[in-house]
Order: structure tokens, then sequence, then C-alpha cells
């Protein structure tokens, strides 16, 4: 095995209904772009992705997505 290190500072918010301190996230860090990544379609079906778009939309933050990541590994 090779040596390294690994730093994250990576803010996870998990739970019911947390999508809704997503404006107040993205307006803390003066978000201008933002990269929305997903795999097929539980983001639409539970309608996570509608209320991102909106969000976005309402704070003018350009979005760019990329669909259909698989799992790594599957």
């Amino acid at each position: 095995m090779k040596n390294f290190e690994y730093q994250s500072l990576t803010k996870i918010i998990f739970g019911k209904n947390e999508i809704l301190k997503l404006d107040r996230e993205l307006k803390a860090y003066n978000v201008k772009k933002m990269l929305l990544v997903y795999g097929r379609s539980s983001i639409k079906n539970l309608g996570i992705y509608k209320q991102v778009l909106f969000i976005c939309e309402k704070l003018g933050i350009e979005v760019f997505e990329e669909s259909n990541v698989r799992p790594n590994p599957e």
C-alpha cells in the first residue's frame, strides 16, 4: 500500500427536509456556479432535482449538470 494523506473540509447535511437549508448554504458561500452530479432517476422521482433548480434560479446560480453517473464501485 502506498502512503497518502487525505483532508476533506466537506460539510454534509443529511436528513428529512434538509434540502430546505440549501438556499441558506448557497448564500453563505456566495455561490455563482454549481456542478450538480447525480445518477439516474431517483433525484427527479423524489422531487429534489426541481427543488435544486428552483433555488438556483431564484439565486441566479448557473447550474452545470453531469447525469447518469455510475457508482464506483458498482
